[in-house]
């Protein structure tokens, strides 16, 4: 799993900042690019101030031949001390038909204690692209006591291309309750509108409670702009339910502003760094906020995307 291949070369670290402004290391994350494989790396530093493994993973191209490609990904997980986990195995077989159709097979496969790997989950994806719309639909199935699989939970996605510059996304996920039947537990939805240099997107997340139909969550807004030089500043807003599960009236009603997020990236030679600022109402449905406190940095040198 050691990385030792020849190529492009990510490494990204972020690190975050307490109350008081004091910066705490966060994850390092170490990713090498070659032809059909990658290696990828996620490591932490510990209280003695050394570097841990959290995370590492190899993922190779099997198959990439005519309608046919194999991709096979090996992760291994540690834990707090550093000690390596089972393993997981994930195949990806996918399938590509006409007119921008395709079939995606997933396969993840957990090593128990003992090595013996063991069929986890398994999941079949169907894509299909008319007239400007993108469908999505997934079935994911699990092993049950006596071994065989079950249909638990199945999701759908529409992607469209709504005019120039204008686009939206709507993605709904359903599970078997207790009695069998297939409800709807969560949807999103998200337009995106590129204007002028600036990109705004509009996303809200709703979510099934107990004895009730879908409620609105949360929302975000967020308007960005990128300068020639890859420097970009995107300002969001998040909106959260006041009372979750409850009816309620109109949108002002339901929904609090949460906090504003500033996240700025500027590039500096080699690569680039992000930066995430955040103030918050001074009080639950207060219209006056704090200042800006930052929380968050993103370090990334060589290919950063």
């Amino acid at each position: 799993m050691a990385v030792g291949l020849c190529g492009q070369r990510t490494v990204s670290s972020s690190n975050s900042y307490d109350l008081n402004g004091r910066r705490v290391e966060g994850v390092t994350a170490s990713e090498q690019n070659a032809g059909g494989s990658s290696e990828r790396s996620l490591t932490v530093t510990n209280l003695n101030g050394q570097s841990v493994p959290v995370e590492k993973s190899e993922e190779r191209v099997l198959v990439d031949s005519g309608n046919l490609r194999v991709v096979e990904r090996v992760i291994r997980r540690y834990d707090a001390n550093g000690r390596p986990g089972p393993t997981e195995r994930v195949r990806i077989e996918e399938r590509k038909g006409s007119a921008g159709a395709a079939t995606i097979l997933t396969t993840i496969h957990r090593a128990d204690l003992n090595g013996r790997e063991q069929l986890v989950e398994k999941s079949t994806t169907s894509l299909s692209e008319s007239g400007g719309v993108k469908t999505s639909n997934s079935v994911v199935e699990r092993p049950t006591l006596n071994g065989s699989l079950e249909i638990l939970e199945k999701k759908s996605e529409l992607i469209r291309d709504d005019g120039p510059g204008r686009s939206s996304r709507e993605a709904a996920t359903f599970r078997r309750d207790a009695n069998g039947h297939f409800a709807q537990t969560g949807r999103e939805v998200m337009e995106t509108v590129k204007e002028n240099g600036r990109t705004v997107e509009n996303a809200a997340v709703y979510q099934a409670t107990t004895g009730s139909a879908l409620q609105l969550v949360r929302q975000t807004v967020s308007r960005g702009s990128r300068d020639a030089s890859g420097a970009g500043r995107t300002e969001v807003e998040v909106y959260v339910a006041d009372q979750a599960g409850k009816a309620s009236g109109a949108r002002e009603e339901r929904l609090r502003l949460r906090e504003q997020q500033v996240i700025e990236k500027i590039a500096v030679p080699g690569g680039a760094v992000e930066t995430i600022s955040v103030r918050t109402p001074a009080e639950p449905g207060s219209s006056t906020s704090g200042a800006y406190r930052k929380v968050e940095e993103r370090r990334c040198s060589g290919e950063c995307k």
